[in-house]
């Protein structure tokens, strides 16, 4: 599913965000390399993002450190083993950029995003399980910038078996 196709099903927020990703994505193509599959985070993000819905906090007792979200989310789902491992992007209060981020979902789909503490306006992202999350950590990146493997998450076809 491509969002940028979809925007007029969009709120205001999630267009936004959609229309960042775009551009980025567009630069991106035109200096595509030939083995790879995306053109990049933003074109991934496009195809297999998810949104999820914001709320406000709720989960006392899951809040963590400012800037350490791809950490924090990586160190609730292994105490919380129900919860899933998000990694995507977000605008985050007025701010009219979008800025990569990580938070967690549960099994009613709610966001819990320990770090921002749901404050951000929309997020977009793709579930990703915590053997992927904790190879990118060990190597310190995170699973959507993993420089270190030479982006393999972008070199072939996203689907269910990948995961």
């Amino acid at each position: 599913m491509d969002w940028e196709k979809r925007i007029n099903e969009l709120d205001e927020q999630q267009a936004a965000l959609v229309r960042q990703l775009a551009v980025v994505r567009n630069i991106r193509k035109s200096q595509i390399i030939p083995e790879f599959y995306y053109a990049g985070q933003e074109d991934f993000l496009l195809q297999h993002g998810e949104w999820f819905a914001v709320q406000p906090w709720s989960y006392s007792g899951f809040e963590g450190p400012p800037k350490c979200c791809y950490g924090h989310s990586a160190f609730l789902c292994s105490l919380y083993p129900q919860l899933e491992y998000v990694e995507g992007v977000a605008l985050f209060k007025e701010c009219p950029l979008m800025f990569e981020h990580a938070w967690v979902t549960n099994a009613q789909n709610e966001l819990i995003d320990g770090t921002w503490l749901n404050v951000g306006r929309a997020y977009l992202g793709v579930r990703f399980p915590l053997k992927m999350i904790t190879t990118s950590l060990k190597k310190s990146c995170s699973v959507l910038n993993n420089h270190k493997d030479k982006f393999a998450l972008y070199r072939k076809p996203w689907t269910k078996m990948n995961r």
